[in-house]
């Protein structure tokens, strides 16, 4: 009989899965594992005076607690005296790994990320997902987990069962409704655990949760970008801050719309609970650099403005059905605009970039980038150009019936009138069920039974 570890593995080769058992995971979403976490010093000379007379587990401790207030250079300043002054290999180990975090975050600090923030809400860890604006039922239980399972899938990503580092994403395509090929590694890199993949709209990108070298602690967000030349994802690349942080950051999703960045985290969150925030998409967002704690913690809470904390749909919009629509159409050319206008800049940037490189493999990089992207602009401008004919033809209809829209007027933000969010629970899909056998004399799965309950 098939062991319950395959029937879970072929499981998922057949299913798009990017859920898992999140209780599971943060048993060990963190290598360095520390208890008695002590209060962070306010100034370097109070560090050294905390120091004295410490212990080494006192120590880690104390650079935890640094790292997850933000104090990078402070948590380095502990992790290099541990790393001095130590005797126990098993504490030096932990405090390395925490200094590669802690100079990561230093790193990451020298670009923020400052998106505009529309809503958050707290979740349980259990169903978190269900509240994302994906498609109805279409998260589905296979046991003890949850399958993201949208319709007609045929090029696979998904994680494996874990091993002793952890899930890895893998690739899989289905041939038919019976058959998909035997997974094989995405990146491949044997070190990483890597959970919740998710392909964008155009699948020329992938997003996903991972504890990598280059992160912060915890699961951190990465983007993979589709290499059409070579015919492979490109290295992951971190999101760096404010999307990947100390803490578990996951399942991250650009609606296919445009309009929101949706991601959830157990960042500043009890045990069994994650905030799922919701921010405005934007395709280059705005960076500053950031060498102060305090005002690093705060971006990376992720408050909503005051006027967005209720999250809760507008109701100022006009009654009528047409002035609603093109309100909607309105919106549409903004958002494609602005995406269309962040791509061009984008674009520029890296030829910039290239211009300057003396570098051949990142010569090489950017010439890949750059060509996608180009290939990219002509459909996102036929798509402007799509609504803004709609929009004309809606004005031409006003104006044949003497009616003038102060678009002005209308879009004019107030108080009650912002641009807000509403969480909707949607439903879950039926519970899978499968079973499956490897077929000795191909390289395929072939399930015996997959369907629903």
């Amino acid at each position: 009989m098939t062991s319950l570890r395959n029937i879970i593995f072929c499981a998922f080769a057949v299913l798009f899965s990017c859920a898992y058992s999140l209780d599971a995971q943060v048993k060990t979403g963190q290598s360095v594992i520390v208890s008695d976490k002590i209060a962070a010093p306010d100034n370097f000379s109070s560090l050294a005076a905390l120091l004295n007379g410490r212990t080494d587990s006192q120590k880690l401790a104390l650079a935890d607690s640094l790292r997850d207030e933000y104090s990078f250079r402070r948590a380095c300043r502990v992790c290099e005296n541990i790393l001095k002054t130590s005797s126990d290999s098993l504490i030096k180990v932990y405090a390395a790994e925490l200094n590669e975090y802690c100079l990561n975050g230093i790193d990451y600090s020298e670009s923020v990320g400052l998106p505009s923030v529309i809503a958050r809400q707290r979740f349980s860890k259990q169903d978190f997902f269900l509240y994302y604006p994906l498609p109805d039922r279409s998260w589905k239980p296979f046991g003890d987990e949850w399958i993201y399972l949208p319709d007609d899938e045929q090029s696979l990503y998904f994680s494996s069962v874990p091993d002793s580092t952890g899930r890895h994403i893998v690739f899989s395509e289905i041939s038919d409704s019976l058959t998909c090929s035997m997974p094989q590694p995405v990146f491949g890199d044997a070190e990483a655990d890597e959970i919740f993949p998710m392909l964008s709209a155009d699948r020329k990108s992938m997003t996903f949760s991972a504890r990598r070298s280059d992160g912060v602690g915890g699961y951190d967000l990465y983007e993979s970008v589709w290499n059409s030349l070579d015919s492979c994802w490109t290295f992951p690349a971190n999101l760096g801050f404010p999307y990947s942080s100390p803490a578990n950051d996951y399942l991250l999703v650009n609606t296919d719309d445009g309009r929101y960045t949706v991601f959830a985290s157990d960042r500043d969150c009890p045990k069994d609970s994650v905030y799922v925030y919701v921010l405005e998409y934007e395709f280059v967002p705005a960076q500053e650099k950031v060498t102060d704690a305090t005002r690093l913690k705060v971006i990376m809470e992720l408050n909503p403005d005051s006027r967005q904390e209720d999250s809760e749909l507008s109701s100022a919009i006009p009654e009528n059905a047409q002035t609603q629509e093109y309100m909607r159409k309105m919106e549409e050319v903004r958002v494609l605009r602005a995406r269309l206008d962040s791509a061009v800049t984008h674009l520029e940037q890296m030829r910039e970039t290239y211009a300057m490189s003396d570098e051949v493999e990142q010569r090489q990089e950017l010439t890949n980038l750059i060509l996608e992207l180009e290939a990219r602009l002509p459909s996102m401008q036929d798509s402007l150009s799509k609504v803004v004919s709609e929009v004309q033809k809606i004005e031409m209809d006003f104006l044949m019936r003497g009616v003038v829209i102060d678009y002005d007027s209308l879009t004019a933000p107030s108080d009650q009138d912002r641009q807000t969010y509403t969480f909707k629970r949607h439903n879950p899909g039926p519970p899978i069920k499968s079973t499956s056998n490897k077929n000795p004399d191909s390289n395929q799965f072939i399930p015996e039974k997959v369907g629903v309950q």
